[in-house]
């Protein structure tokens, strides 16, 4: 789920190439006892406008407009596992890009939970093991659930959920004296308004988003019947790939059809140093095959927002298929959250909705599905998932 880093083997990665979702800068997990977030807007360092506020996961940058406004668009990048106040994103230069998609109105983003958590006891092991097994015979095969309990039976908190995510932006709203009328939702960034229920929205946009309310394995066989579509198209074989081959083209399906046709075949003909860079994006990789947070908090998210977590999925298959399988495994050790509005949240009529011929990782059929509606926009076949240039097409379209 890069304004998101590129995924291009030249490219600057800005989306996360989890199998369904993205990650951003990888933080190592910081050794506080109380297993507590920390919120201070020093640690870890932050690069951007930054200010907290009495709750938890309270870390946030609010770009207020001239005039001064009340009227505030809630901008999400996507993930889950973005750092998005790291500064890699340049929130200000992205304001004033968009000065016309915001109206007049002040830009707020909001840092996510698994930057500031603390990882339980158990848990860094955990994640240690998971990464370095990815190369072993059998990939994912470690139990993450010690990352989910803590010591004192108090569920950590890695990725946002709908209750914690709409207390979190309203005390924002109440703290700041602003109210969040619009939104600018990058792919995996639906999810999050939707977790703020019924509200009215105007003069917002979603951008080639996730669809919402689809299962979790369907989502993921289409992207990888698309990868694949892309591959015999160019006379590759998966059947002959290799598991970090595999996951590595997952990671460049971000690319978009003509970035990925364009590299895949000499990824897997003369393997680099690029191979190994695409394969840590994946699966959040740091140091010596380490886990980032940043995945537990995709698949906080993307589990529960797919239907059943723990699906087996494919076990056997290509190293398409088993890289896929090794996401809907994982979910497995998710805990469930309460009830969660849906897509039908979104229900307003104030939203440009843009998606992408070819996708492969925001099928386009399947958010319009979702959505219930026909794309007020849609991009060609060459346009990678990643590249945000076109969204100031949505100004003045409502």
């Amino acid at each position: 789920m890069k304004i998101l880093r590129c995924l291009a083997l030249s490219l600057v990665l800005v989306m996360c190439a989890v199998p369904s979702g993205c990650t951003g800068d990888l933080v190592r997990p910081a050794a506080r006892p109380d297993h507590r977030a920390h919120t201070s807007c020093r640690e870890p360092q932050v690069r951007e406008q930054c200010s907290t506020i009495d709750v938890p996961d309270g870390r946030y940058a609010l770009l207020r407009a001239t005039p001064p406004t009340t009227e505030t668009v809630l901008i999400d990048l996507g993930g889950p596992g973005l750092s998005v106040l790291s500064g890699q994103f340049g929130l200000e230069r992205l304001a004033a890009e968009q000065r016309e998609t915001l109206g007049g109105r002040n830009a707020l983003v909001v840092e996510e939970p698994w930057v500031t958590a603390q990882v339980p006891d158990g848990c860094a092991a955990a994640l240690d093991d998971f990464g370095g097994g990815l190369l072993g015979a059998t990939p994912g095969s470690t139990d993450l659930g010690p990352c989910f309990i803590s010591a004192g039976g108090e569920q950590p908190r890695f990725g946002f959920d709908p209750v914690t995510y709409r207390n979190l932006v309203a005390r924002i709203e109440d703290v700041e004296g602003v109210e969040v009328t619009g939104s600018i939702a990058v792919s995996f960034g639906i999810a999050r308004v939707s977790y703020l229920g019924n509200r009215s929205w105007t003069d917002s946009v979603l951008w080639k988003p996730y669809p919402l309310g689809e299962p979790l394995d369907a989502m993921l066989s289409a992207r990888a019947e698309t990868i694949r579509g892309w591959l015999d198209a160019i006379g590759v074989e998966p059947s002959t790939m290799t598991f970090e081959q595999a996951s590595a083209l997952v990671a460049l399906s971000y690319r978009g059809e003509h970035g990925f046709k364009e590299l895949a075949g000499r990824l897997i003909e003369a393997p680099s140093d690029n191979l190994d860079r695409l394969f840590r994006e994946t699966w959040s990789l740091y140091g010596d095959h380490r886990v980032s947070p940043a995945f537990l908090a995709y698949l906080e998210e993307t589990c529960n927002l797919g239907g059943d977590a723990g699906t087996p999925g494919e076990s056997g298959g290509d190293a398409i298929a088993q890289v896929f399988a090794v996401t809907r495994r994982a979910c497995g050790a998710v805990p469930r959250w309460g009830k969660w509005a849906g897509p039908q949240a979104l229900a307003s009529e104030g939203w440009c909705f843009v998606v992408s011929d070819g996708d492969a990782v925001s099928p386009p059929a399947m958010a319009q599905e979702a959505f219930g509606r026909e794309p007020t926009i849609t991009l060609g076949a060459n346009e990678a998932h990643i590249d945000t240039g076109g969204l100031g097409l949505c100004a003045g379209s409502w």
